[in-house]
């Protein structure tokens, strides 16, 4: 017997196996245990149905040559469960020999199905050419051969009860009574004492019949002639192993689409896919039609019908293409032409021009009747300082097919306005300048740069490398500068590269992280109105204050004895201290404070390290009275 069936499906089909059925990891189990799954399920005309499968490749072949055995036992009646004696004495035995050639043929001749079991398991060639024989091609043939066979006679069961028969994998249970609880153990046939076994088992009650659920989230979709059906096949994956598609044309009869199981589809992980998509033709856009889904069980039976989906067909666009070849700038606005075969003429009503200021649109129409299809020009009477135009046709089934957008701008020489309510701000400590400013109100601005000087009236460079989009924009300075403040400009430019005039000014003040210079105490000396402290005060410009501090030789900590202003341009000063008393040694140093609040001290003195806070040697300054 030689398997004639379409070997793509094998291919697509490796490795199927029915979900409830097999575990997961079946097909990856021990290869040389004799295994199988089995399930089983009651029906609403008091019938057990019990479904089982080969867990791997050898115990798949050893079914197909020796076939297999049930044993049925009779676990509870209505009264409860049975002694281990009832038990025994309730035990029922069946044994499904291989089918021989001619039940095969003649199976083969009610069902397609079964032609696909009988290739599986008796055909002569499942191999893959190769560029030569032998070595790894040979072994990878072997090994596909086997997958294929094995996956595709599991396929034809799910799908078809009596290909399931025919290679001995599913029994009716037709004597059963309700109410009653039996077990199920199926074994590989033959002598199977010397190999390792694991034998299918199933328990259920003759109670309760198999309900299984409608197809969730059925939805039809119309096209050209065709409707595209989707369905979420996951929610259902459980029971069904394929679907069926019925079509009904006005409120007539319904009809099965499919000639073929419509079966779930796989990711490259083996994984289904979450919907199922299905493409039903239809004979025309004019009629109505009806549609809806069921799913088959591998026990032979299919599921409630999914709801159903009205559609009419959507007649297809015409398949042409209209371009824009050029806009004109002219007295009377912009003339615009655009191409289309004269030859379609006929096939369409007319057409739109429309703008818009933006390529990504919101695009209005510009006429307001459609426009005749010999018409190939339009004038814009009114065109923006930015335009996107796109040219369409309208077809005799009211499909509308646009072209690409077309930019165009009028010839332009005025400079936009410039930007104004500029401000800025420091961001951190590091540096980092935020400016920020008010969009210039002209239509065609393309973008803004960034000018900044030291001073207010200083020479202003551009720090945009070329321009910005957006009306905020980040500049990094060295906060360590002495530099105070920064000085912010804005230009606008538009499309056609016009500049504004600068905006208002902007000043920003730096973060002031570094203290103010030192004052350099120059001599101290006792007078008999006190002590004399001659300095040069620090010549940092942002110095608020001068302080005179002292202590006494063993104190801790200094005594503010006075504090003077920034001393602004004064190189030297002389300060007495008349509040000094006699016979004590004194220790001074001036202090410098800026505007935020940093420190800049003369030399300090540090009794236990001799150092200034600078660490520069220190001179001890003592004066006694």
């Amino acid at each position: 017997m030689r398997h004639c069936q379409n070997l793509l499906v094998s291919g697509l089909l490796t490795g199927f196996c029915f979900t409830t059925l097999c575990p997961a990891g079946a097909q990856t189990a021990n290869p040389n245990v004799l295994g199988i799954a089995a399930k089983a399920v009651y029906t609403s005309d008091n019938k057990i149905l019990v479904r089982w499968t080969p867990i791997n490749h050898k115990t798949w072949e050893w079914g197909r040559d020796s076939g297999y055995n049930l044993v049925q036992i009779t676990l509870e009646d209505n009264n409860g469960p049975l002694s281990s004696a009832d038990q025994s004495a309730s035990i029922l035995q069946v044994a499904f020999a291989p089918k021989n050639q001619s039940q095969w043929e003649a199976a083969m001749l009610l069902d397609s199905a079964v032609g696909v079991a009988a290739g599986a398991c008796f055909g002569e060639d499942f191999t893959v050419s190769g560029p030569a024989s032998g070595g790894i091609v040979t072994a990878h043939n072997l090994e596909s051969e086997k997958d294929n066979r094995f996956g595709l006679s599991l396929f034809a069961a799910d799908v078809s009860t009596l290909a399931a028969e025919m290679q001995n994998l599913l029994y009716r249970d037709e004597t059963v009574s309700a109410g009653y609880r039996y077990a199920y153990i199926i074994r590989p046939g033959g002598l199977t004492a010397a190999h390792p076994l694991k034998p299918g088992r199933a328990t259920i009650s003759a109670s309760d019949p198999y309900t299984m659920p409608e197809p969730a989230g059925f939805s039809a979709s119309p096209g050209d002639s065709i409707v595209s059906l989707v369905w979420d096949q996951s929610a259902g994956a459980e029971h069904y192993a394929s679907y069926d598609v019925w079509r009904s044309k006005n409120n007539g009869p319904y009809e099965k689409v499919n000639k073929e199981p419509v079966l779930p589809a796989s990711q490259p992980d083996g994984k289904d896919e979450k919907q199922l998509l299905f493409y039903a033709r239809i004979e025309n856009n004019t009629d109505s039609f009806r549609f809806k889904v069921c799913g088959h069980s591998p026990f032979g039976f299919d599921g409630p019908f999914s709801p159903i989906q009205t559609v009419k067909g959507v007649a297809s666009a015409l398949k042409a293409t209209v371009r824009v070849l050029k806009a004109d700038e002219l007295a009377s606005g912009m003339a615009l032409t655009w191409e289309f075969p004269d030859s379609l003429n006929g096939k369409i009503q007319g057409f739109n021009l429309l703008r818009s200021a933006q390529h990504e649109g919101p695009y209005t129409p510009l006429n307001t009747a459609l426009l005749g299809p010999a018409a190939r020009t339009f004038t814009d009477p009114g065109p923006l300082p930015l335009n996107y135009y796109k040219a369409e046709f309208v077809d005799w089934n009211g499909n509308h097919v646009g072209s690409l957008p077309q930019m165009a701008q009028p010839k332009d020489s005025i400079a936009p306005e410039a930007p104004s309510a500029v401000a800025g701000e420091a961001v951190g400590e590091k540096g980092v300048l935020r400016i920020h400013w008010s969009p210039s109100p002209s239509a065609d601005v393309m973008g803004y740069r960034v000018f900044m000087a030291d001073q207010p009236d200083g020479s202003y460079g551009q720090i945009t490398s070329k321009w910005t989009g957006d009306t905020v924009f980040y500049h990094t300075v060295n906060a360590s500068s002495l530099t105070e403040q920064k000085y912010f400009r804005i230009k606008a430019i538009d499309r056609r590269e016009n500049t504004s005039e600068f905006s208002p000014l902007c000043t920003v003040s730096i973060p002031d992280i570094v203290p103010p210079a030192m004052p350099v105490l120059k001599k101290t000396e006792p007078r008999p109105e006190g002590i004399a402290v001659e300095f040069v005060p620090s010549q940092s410009r942002d110095v608020k204050q001068h302080r005179i501090l002292r202590k006494k030789k063993d104190d801790a900590g200094w005594l503010e004895v006075a504090v003077l202003d920034t001393l602004a341009g004064q190189t030297r000063v002389l300060f007495m201290d008349s509040t000094a008393e006699k016979m004590y040694t004194y220790n001074y140093m001036i202090q410098a404070v800026d505007d935020a609040g940093l420190a800049g001290n003369s030399k300090i003195f540090r009794p236990n390290t001799g150092a200034t806070a600078c660490g520069n040697p220190f001179s001890s300054l003592k004066y006694s009275l």
